[in-house]
């Protein structure tokens, strides 16, 4: 007789079985493209699946469990994707922080969300530093660009770590997978709760609406993966076996702006577009 978790794996809707499904059939086909001081660099479903496997390994090693709450301030980088795709395997919950926010706002996502571990960019290192003063024990760490003592490289998290599939835990369609904050334009920002179904279902809708199929879907990732409109449409071509090809011009602009101003209008909508 099946056991409740090979049942589970069987029929549950779970946002990190899509990766891991992608990584079969579509193993060799380019996940993400990001480009790396003039470099394109690119990874394939195997390679991007396998990075994602190691890092979740590596947060457990360092006590992080399902249902703890993962903070990520970055720009629009692998490690990102990584990080959030690791949340949705290891069954943690991903919260996606828009660092553009006052300090104020960026402390409260982190503080009400629950955070117990916080990744950022080299460059937001203080940033985060004063917003999580007082806030007890967190697990700290680096998405891209250089670690520190304080805040290890994201590689640390990987080295050592088997690539071997996360298939030991029971994750429901209506498990919390992430956290979104609003801009909080006109008061506190409010964390959108949403589901492994949500999402897996948002991320179809996109496929409906736009017309798109296994063999035709890629994203320009210009809007902020901290942005749900960018993260759907990556969510979507993930999915569908498309690639996401990051472009990361928030890396020029300050974080931890003073005052509390929606930065959304000076951001551009992208769709998917056809290879």
């Amino acid at each position: 007789m099946a056991t409740e978790l090979e049942l589970n794996l069987i029929r549950r809707i779970a946002m990190g079985d899509c990766l891991r499904r992608r990584a079969t059939d579509r193993g060799s086909r380019e996940a993400v493209v990001e480009f790396v001081a003039g470099r394109r660099v690119a990874l394939s479903f195997r390679e991007f699946n396998d990075r994602v496997n190691r890092l979740v390994h590596g947060l457990r090693a360092r006590g992080i469990r399902q249902g703890d709450r993962i903070a990520l301030l970055g720009g629009n980088t692998s490690e990102f994707l990584i990080g959030l795709w690791g949340c949705f395997k290891g069954g943690f919950v991903a919260v996606p922080v828009n660092f553009l926010q006052n300090p104020d706002d960026v402390a409260y996502n982190i503080q009400h969300s629950g955070a117990r571990a916080v990744f950022a960019d080299a460059r937001l290192h203080a940033l985060v530093d004063g917003v999580t003063a007082g806030l007890g024990d967190l697990v700290l760490g680096t998405l891209a660009g250089a670690g520190t003592a304080q805040h290890p490289a994201f590689t640390e998290f990987l080295a050592g770590q088997p690539a071997t599939e996360v298939a030991d835990i029971i994750i429901q369609d209506d498990d919390l997978a992430q956290i979104m904050y609003t801009s909080g334009t006109t008061a506190r920002p409010k964390g959108v709760m949403l589901s492994h179904k949500n999402l897996f279902l948002a991320s179809l809708n996109a496929v409906l609406s736009i017309g798109s199929n296994k063999d035709s879907t890629s994203h320009a990732a210009v809007l902020p993966l901290f942005h749900i409109t960018a993260e759907m449409f990556s969510l979507t071509a993930t999915h569908m076996g498309g690639k996401t090809v990051l472009q990361n011009g928030l890396l020029s602009m300050p974080a931890g702006r003073k005052s509390r101003k929606a930065t959304s209008g000076a951001m551009a909508r992208c769709s998917p577009t056809r290879r």
